[in-house]
Protein backbone atom coordinates (compact mmCIF):
# COMPACT_ATOMS: atom_id res chain seq x y z
CA UNK A 1 0.00 0.00 0.00
CA UNK A 2 1.34 3.51 -1.23
CA UNK A 3 1.34 5.71 1.88
CA UNK A 4 0.79 8.87 -0.13
CA UNK A 5 -2.19 7.27 -2.38
CA UNK A 6 -4.92 9.63 -0.65
CA UNK A 7 -6.08 11.34 -3.65
CA UNK A 8 -9.35 9.47 -3.42
CA UNK A 9 -10.65 10.87 -0.34
CA UNK A 10 -10.62 14.22 -1.66
CA UNK A 11 -12.74 12.76 -4.62
CA UNK A 12 -12.15 12.15 -8.24
CA UNK A 13 -11.76 15.34 -9.91
CA UNK A 14 -11.65 17.72 -6.56
CA UNK A 15 -7.65 17.66 -6.19
CA UNK A 16 -4.13 16.78 -7.52
CA UNK A 17 -3.37 13.02 -7.47
CA UNK A 18 -0.74 12.43 -4.89
CA UNK A 19 1.22 9.18 -5.06
CA UNK A 20 4.58 10.64 -3.08
CA UNK A 21 6.02 12.86 -0.23
CA UNK A 22 6.72 15.37 -3.54
CA UNK A 23 3.25 15.90 -4.39
CA UNK A 24 2.19 15.86 -0.82
CA UNK A 25 4.89 19.25 -0.77
CA UNK A 26 3.49 20.55 -3.89
CA UNK A 27 -0.19 20.16 -2.84
CA UNK A 28 0.56 21.10 0.13
CA UNK A 29 2.63 24.64 -1.20
CA UNK A 30 -0.33 25.28 -3.79
CA UNK A 31 -3.83 24.63 -1.51
CA UNK A 32 -6.54 22.18 -2.05
CA UNK A 33 -10.50 24.02 -2.23
CA UNK A 34 -12.53 23.79 0.59
CA UNK A 35 -15.03 21.06 -1.86
CA UNK A 36 -11.82 18.51 -1.60
CA UNK A 37 -11.43 19.32 2.24
CA UNK A 38 -15.48 19.25 2.51
CA UNK A 39 -15.82 16.40 0.73
CA UNK A 40 -12.67 14.20 2.61
CA UNK A 41 -14.73 15.05 5.54
CA UNK A 42 -17.90 13.41 4.73
CA UNK A 43 -15.97 10.36 2.98
CA UNK A 44 -14.20 10.02 6.44
CA UNK A 45 -17.45 10.59 8.34
CA UNK A 46 -15.79 13.37 10.24
CA UNK A 47 -18.00 15.58 12.25
CA UNK A 48 -18.28 19.27 10.55
CA UNK A 49 -17.44 20.45 14.26
CA UNK A 50 -14.19 18.29 14.63
CA UNK A 51 -13.05 18.90 11.08
CA UNK A 52 -12.88 22.68 11.97
CA UNK A 53 -10.63 21.87 15.29
CA UNK A 54 -8.64 20.14 13.89
CA UNK A 55 -7.75 22.88 10.75
CA UNK A 56 -7.54 25.47 13.25
CA UNK A 57 -10.45 27.18 11.22
CA UNK A 58 -13.64 28.92 12.55
CA UNK A 59 -17.30 27.72 11.01
CA UNK A 60 -17.78 31.22 10.22
CA UNK A 61 -14.45 31.36 7.88
CA UNK A 62 -15.09 27.58 6.48
CA UNK A 63 -18.72 29.26 5.36
CA UNK A 64 -17.58 32.20 3.81
CA UNK A 65 -15.23 29.91 1.31
CA UNK A 66 -16.79 29.07 -1.48
CA UNK A 67 -16.33 25.68 -2.62
CA UNK A 68 -13.45 26.54 -5.31
CA UNK A 69 -11.19 28.47 -2.67
CA UNK A 70 -8.46 27.28 -2.46
CA UNK A 71 -7.03 26.99 1.66
CA UNK A 72 -3.90 28.39 3.03
CA UNK A 73 -1.28 26.25 3.30
CA UNK A 74 -1.85 25.15 7.19
CA UNK A 75 -5.14 24.43 6.57
CA UNK A 76 -4.37 22.42 4.09
CA UNK A 77 -1.58 20.25 5.04
CA UNK A 78 -3.77 19.35 8.42
CA UNK A 79 -6.35 18.65 5.22
CA UNK A 80 -3.34 16.14 4.24
CA UNK A 81 -2.17 14.78 7.28
CA UNK A 82 -5.61 13.60 8.56
CA UNK A 83 -6.29 11.96 5.12
CA UNK A 84 -2.76 10.23 5.60
CA UNK A 85 -3.59 9.22 8.85
CA UNK A 86 -7.57 7.57 7.81
CA UNK A 87 -5.54 6.33 5.79
CA UNK A 88 -2.93 4.05 7.80
CA UNK A 89 -6.12 3.70 9.96
CA UNK A 90 -8.19 1.69 7.37
CA UNK A 91 -4.36 -0.32 6.73
CA UNK A 92 -4.50 -1.37 10.41
CA UNK A 93 -7.85 -1.78 11.03
CA UNK A 94 -9.12 -3.48 7.86
CA UNK A 95 -12.22 -1.02 6.46
CA UNK A 96 -13.03 2.79 7.74
CA UNK A 97 -15.90 1.43 9.86
CA UNK A 98 -13.66 0.04 12.63
CA UNK A 99 -11.30 2.86 12.55
CA UNK A 100 -13.69 5.43 12.83
CA UNK A 101 -14.90 3.37 16.10
CA UNK A 102 -11.30 3.29 17.25
CA UNK A 103 -11.23 6.81 17.05
CA UNK A 104 -14.43 7.98 18.51
CA UNK A 105 -13.87 5.40 21.73
CA UNK A 106 -11.66 7.00 24.74
CA UNK A 107 -8.90 5.09 24.97
CA UNK A 108 -6.40 4.76 28.37
CA UNK A 109 -3.40 4.40 26.52
CA UNK A 110 -4.41 8.35 25.33
CA UNK A 111 -4.93 9.38 28.79
CA UNK A 112 -8.85 8.58 28.13
CA UNK A 113 -9.27 10.63 25.32
CA UNK A 114 -10.79 9.96 22.01
CA UNK A 115 -8.41 9.88 19.45
CA UNK A 116 -10.06 12.08 17.59
CA UNK A 117 -9.67 14.96 20.06
CA UNK A 118 -6.17 14.85 20.31
CA UNK A 119 -5.22 15.80 16.24
CA UNK A 120 -5.74 19.31 16.80
CA UNK A 121 -1.99 19.61 17.48
CA UNK A 122 1.02 17.92 15.41
CA UNK A 123 1.72 16.20 18.36
CA UNK A 124 -1.60 15.01 18.92
CA UNK A 125 -0.99 13.58 15.46
CA UNK A 126 2.13 12.07 16.29
CA UNK A 127 0.45 10.38 19.71
CA UNK A 128 -2.33 8.81 17.77
CA UNK A 129 0.30 7.80 14.98
CA UNK A 130 2.40 6.15 17.11
CA UNK A 131 -1.16 4.31 18.60
CA UNK A 132 -1.90 3.00 15.14
CA UNK A 133 2.48 1.49 14.34
CA UNK A 134 1.70 -0.43 18.21
CA UNK A 135 -1.44 -1.73 17.23
CA UNK A 136 -0.05 -2.45 13.43
CA UNK A 137 2.70 -4.34 15.45
CA UNK A 138 0.86 -5.78 18.22
CA UNK A 139 1.78 -3.87 20.81
CA UNK A 140 -1.15 -2.99 22.68
CA UNK A 141 -0.43 -1.40 26.00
Amino acid sequence: MNPYAISHYFGRHNAPFIQSALDLIEVSRSGLSKKAVATMAKTLAIPQNDLYGILHISARTWQRYTDEKLLPQDVTEKALQLAQLYSKGESVFGDSWKFNGWMNHPSLVLGGKKPIELLDTTFGFQFVTDELIRIEQGVLA
